[in-house]
């Protein structure tokens, strides 16, 4: 099934020199069968498990999947490989604290865009001595039923390959023996592949034992069917009653037991072999994660960080409070510039132009309109710039400390088989959250904090004040009783509908237009904010979030 053909893998140490992980190891997989892996750490175990999962990309050989090569393979090549073909187990269990037992399990059946039976997930559980479990939080469990689920969850997909790094590092060892009775059941008709330290365990209840050193292979037996013969070793008899236990003995102790099984295996070559590795189709599923889980995940951080969350809320929704008051200026300057056209229309009047005082005002206001105009569309170019970058920043820094508190649900999910755009998914539906929440708190600033006294109501009155008193209080009143009564009626219509701004249909389009271009502002400025640290955290190696690189 898995031909490994002269693959090697280097690193980077912290002096950026490469250093040679895997050195041409080559391998033959049978399609089932139970495999260990033994080594000491840095012997390189671990890294080639990784391999074989697609989680990191090999640097020279190849690794042939029923006969398929994958040197050419894409990222999004192996987490399709790896989520319609592997099962992940590891080490510390890697269940998503959020959902409970149900929802883990279910979990890569999303992935698969499958729907999860709850009645095929209570069976499974059943299988594993876990009957009822299904509503519990994963803080609930012990380690050896935490270890249960994340292996039930690494099967119910059915997948041809299963790989266990560490399995039962963290269990007692009653714990641990079950947990390896059910890696030897699924051997049956899977192969299991289980990286371990405990050399005792994999002769007990491995069928083929590989043991690497320095990144080479320097073992590989498989188990032979005939009996063998008697080991000499350590013999029980010959401990005498009140004998002191030195280091010595009890590792002739541990080695014993290691031999007795070991001695039933000789070297793979000398096994016969039947597997061709002929080319066959291989499984291979695009990962997809439902919007409804993607919004639970994303939503995830709000929970441990409210008081942060609101801070963060409260300051970019100040500063788009403050874009709607620039608008609403501007709003309120154009209505100084239809002022001004009213004036001008006065101006063009015969009887206005044999009056200096009244002409002069109307000047006066036409420059001061200008000016208004001109440093009103000045600010609120700056200020919108202000807010801009305000909002940026934090958001982005928002994001970034999300993105380090999901590292490990994100790992999770990659090694399941989850793509580049599920990360996606998660951080846009934490963005479209965070921009919703921002535009309401900014409208419900603009509803408490009202700015009308500030801007609309109070410049354009003192000028609407400052024009039509200077008219009435002048000394020309029988010029002013001369007016034609239609100027009249034209001075008092623009003092009631600029005082009164505030209740023109006008108004409240404007308003609804400055709200609009607030909700699409924040939606930009948030999705342009995350956009960058959410594309360098996706396109990373699935090892690379798994690691916290």
């Amino acid at each position: 099934m898995i031909q490994i053909v002269n693959l090697t893998k280097n690193f980077a140490n912290k002096s950026q020199m490469p250093v040679n992980v895997l050195k041409k190891i080559s391998l033959n997989l049978p399609d089932k069968g139970l495999i260990f892996m033994l080594g000491k750490s840095g012997s390189g175990k671990t890294t080639l498990l990784n391999l074989l999962g697609g989680l990191d990309f090999f640097d020279h050989g190849d690794i042939l999947i029923n006969g398929n090569s994958t040197v050419n393979f894409k990222q999004s090549d192996f987490d399709n490989y790896r989520n319609g073909s592997v099962g992940f187990v590891f080490q510390d269990f890697n269940l998503i604290e959020d959902l409970n037992v149900m929802q883990n399990l279910a979990l890569p059946l999303h992935l698969q865009g499958k729907k999860a039976d709850p009645v095929m997930i209570k069976k499974l559980l059943k299988d594993f001595d876990l009957d009822g479990f299904e509503l519990r939080k994963v803080n609930q469990l012990s380690g050896g039923q935490k270890q249960r689920i994340a292996i039930a969850r690494s099967i119910i997909k059915n997948p041809s390959i299963i790989l266990a790094d560490e399995p039962t590092g963290n269990l007692d060892s009653k714990t641990g023996k079950q947990v390896l009775e059910i890696f030897k059941k699924l051997s049956a008709d899977k192969l299991v592949i289980i990286v371990s330290h405990d050399a005792e365990s994999a002769y007990r209840y491995g069928q083929r034992v590989i043991e690497l050193q320095d990144g080479k292979v320097l073992s590989d037996l498989s188990k032979n069917n005939v009996s063998p013969s008697p080991q000499q070793g350590f013999n029980p008899k010959s401990f005498k009653i009140g004998q002191k236990i030195t280091p010595e003995i009890l590792l002739q102790m541990q080695n014993q037991n290691q031999n007795d099984f070991k001695a039933s295996f000789i070297a793979t070559n000398q096994v016969a072999n039947d597997n061709t590795h002929e080319h066959r189709e291989m499984i291979k599923i695009g990962s997809y994660l439902p919007l409804k889980l993607a919004f639970k995940m994303g939503m995830s951080y709000f929970k441990e960080k409210k008081i942060a969350l609101i801070f963060f809320l409260l300051i970019s929704a100040l500063m788009l409070y403050c874009q709607i008051f620039t608008n609403a200026a501007f709003f309120g300057v154009k209505s100084l510039k239809n002022l001004q056209t009213h004036a001008q229309q006065l101006s063009l009047q015969e009887s206005l132009k044999k009056i200096d005082f009244l002409d002069k005002s109307i000047q006066f206001f036409l420059q001061f309109a200008e000016t208004t105009i001109s440093n009103g569309t000045k600010n609120m170019l700056y200020l919108n710039l202000i807010v801009f970058i305000t909002v940026f920043f934090t958001v982005g820094r928002f994001v970034k400390q999300s993105i380090q508190f999901k590292k490990k649900e994100i790992g999770i999910l990659r090694a399941l088989g989850a793509r580049s755009r599920d990360v996606f998914k998660i951080f846009f539906s934490e963005g479209f959250v965070i921009a919703s929440l921002i535009s309401i708190f900014a409208i419900l600033f603009f509803y408490f904090i009202p700015f009308r006294n500030i801007l609309i109501e109070d410049v354009v009155k003192k000028m609407i004040n400052f024009y039509v008193v200077r008219l009435e209080n002048c000394e020309q009143v029988s010029i002013i009783q001369k007016l034609p009564s239609e100027l009249i009626s034209i001075i008092g219509k623009m003092k009631d509908d600029l005082i009164s701004f505030r209740e023109n249909i006008i108004f409240y389009l404007h308003l609804g237009i400055a709200f609009l271009n607030i909700v699409v502002s924040t939606f930009l400025i948030v999705f342009i904010s995350i956009f960058y640290p959410i594309y360098n955290f996706a396109r990373k190696k699935p090892i690379e979030v798994i690691l916290n690189r």
